[in-house]
């Protein structure tokens, strides 16, 4: 269904039980998801130039089988955000949101996380206790709006390997700074600016 018309599949829940991918790329009109709480098997959501899509379900951020979820230019995309550990996600591509103002996921096989031309996240939480234990990159750019660093969450993520962030604008002294260094031992490559 990629590069369609449609604004909304459809409403209340669908039993999808063997429904493995959904590939809904540059359908420029799509405003919302439906509930798919009864797709057990959901392994891929590509969701890539949904342009007027201002959301995703829950439901999609709560599937365990979950491993592919790409966001990128999904210009509308307000939020990401998941109260559930999602213990298979291991791809997630977020460049270009332009009107995310949240991130908060958490993931134990995720290991690199972009967010790159999302310039108006003012919150960015990770879950490292067992939310992030291979993220390995981290990259924000353009984070005028992001108001502070999770010091403390970033610490835990002890096998980071890249970090770097461009255009903060906000403060941090050297005790956080040197925090953070310390927890990172496997740290390579870093970049603030």
């Amino acid at each position: 269904m990629q590069q369609s018309n449609i604004k909304k599949l459809w409403d209340g829940v669908q039993d999808l039980v063997n429904l493995k991918t959904l590939n809904l790329c540059e359908s420029k009109q799509l405003t919302e998801l439906p509930d798919f709480s009864r797709a057990p098997n959901l392994e891929e959501v590509h969701l890539y130039k949904c342009l007027s899509l201002h959301s995703v379900h829950p439901s999609i951020l709560s599937c365990q089988s979950l491993l592919t979820l790409d966001v990128s230019d999904c210009e509308k995309l307000e939020s990401l955000e998941s109260e559930t550990h999602l213990e298979s996600l291991s791809y997630l591509y977020v460049e270009g949101c332009h009107s995310l103002t949240k991130f908060c996921l958490s993931s134990e096989k995720l290991e690199s996380i972009d967010l790159v031309y999302c310039g108006n996240v003012e919150k960015l939480q990770v879950l490292p206790m067992g939310g992030f234990t291979k993220l390995r990159r981290l990259v924000i750019e353009e984070g005028e709006r992001l108001r502070s660093l999770p010091i403390r969450e970033l610490c835990g993520l002890t096998n980071l390997e890249e970090f770097k962030i461009r255009n903060f604008q906000q403060e941090i002294n050297t005790g956080e700074m040197r925090s953070l260094f310390d927890a990172w031992h496997n740290l390579k490559k870093t970049m603030f600016g």
